[in-house]
């Protein structure tokens, strides 16, 4: 323990995805000290955009919808900003998306890539990248927050973890107190399928839809593909992010990324006629979406200061649960406080 750099805040986040940036943002309002700690260099979660070559991709989240007035207030802001904008709200018997009058819910795209709202929302939030948390303890009424590449410790009044949840009980099951560990027994039922997001730049633009999406019906690779230059986010053309099934990605996931980057193109071949892939990139989602949510908004215990938030609390994988999820937390922090 020697050398150990030592540090203090009101509320400690594990994680920096939509969520824990909406609710560290609320309690920072509210006058709290708030610690965002990241395990990757960006922000945002799955929420992602990347670069290749001249090409940039969403590679997680491709898009959003808007069910609630809390939802639809923060969105209405982010197009002022002209962070976000409408790209389609149909898909038709064959999965080709468009955008027509009076369909079913419009889909935003972040005019800059997803990550750019994480980015906005970011702002003047403290946060540490690249700080994996290696250890949580419950000491004398303190979170104990440890890092695996850094010589740090973080000591919090409260713990928030938005990580994924299988992620978040690892940590916890190792806190030091068996109440703690018991409370997790609900948690454990939150169950989550894995993805492949195949970043493919060709020599030319596309032409599977006219404003660059597709989902093929009942496909048992491809669950989707996004012309990222039609949806605006890069400006070389021909750069497609193709996104695989669960199940897919559930048979393949061990394999050699050479073979899964084959078998994907090859499943993709129909949309991508005529097109040469000059370049690709896979990424990986190990926790892609939850498959089995949690009922609640989120999950706490205020008796040891802890909760839990996220996109698998409190209804279908949308990126607007993950929001609320982040408010709800917030709520019940600032309760916590304010009652002590």
């Amino acid at each position: 323990m020697d050398n150990i750099s030592k540090s203090s805040c009101d509320v400690a986040l594990i994680g920096a995805g939509l969520s824990a940036l909406v609710a560290a943002r609320e309690m920072q309002k509210a006058g709290l000290g708030v610690q965002l700690c990241e395990k990757s260099r960006g922000l945002g979660g799955r929420m992602a955009t990347r670069r290749l070559g001249e090409a940039r991709f969403d590679h997680g989240c491709q898009f959003f919808t808007v069910r609630s007035d809390p939802f639809r207030e923060e969105v209405r802001n982010w197009e002022e900003r002209d962070l976000v904008a409408p790209w389609f709200n149909h898909l038709d018997a064959q999965g080709e998306a468009s955008l027509q009058p009076e369909k079913d819910h419009l889909r935003y795209r972040v005019s800059e890539g997803m990550t750019a709202v994480a980015k906005y929302l970011g702002t003047d939030l403290p946060i540490r990248r690249q700080h994996t948390v290696s250890s949580v303890r419950w000491e004398k009424g303190k979170w104990r927050i440890s890092f695996a590449e850094h010589k740090e410790e973080l000591s919090a009044s409260f713990l928030l973890s938005t990580a994924p949840v299988p992620q978040s009980l690892a940590l916890l099951e190792e806190c030091g107190v068996e109440e703690i560990r018991a409370s997790l027994e609900p948690l454990r039922k939150i169950k989550y399928g894995p993805c492949f997001a195949l970043m493919a730049l060709l020599d030319q633009q596309p032409r599977f839809s006219p404003v660059g999406f597709f989902a093929p019906s009942d496909h048992p690779e491809i669950a989707t593909l996004a012309d990222n230059a039609a949806k605006g986010v890069s400006s070389r053309l021909g750069a497609v992010t193709i996104l695989s099934t669960d199940t897919f990605a559930e048979a393949n996931f061990e394999k050699a990324p050479d073979e899964v980057v084959k078998k994907m193109l090859l499943a993709a071949r129909p949309w991508l006629a005529g097109c040469e892939v000059l370049e690709t990139s896979l990424r990986r989602w190990k926790f892609a979406r939850p498959v089995v949510s949690h009922p609640e908004r989120g999950w706490s215990l205020p008796t040891h200061a802890l909760a839990l938030a996220g996109d698998a609390f409190g209804g279908p994988p949308r990126l607007e649960e993950a929001f609320l999820s982040g408010q709800w937390a917030a709520e019940k922090i600032r309760n916590f406080f304010s009652s002590r």
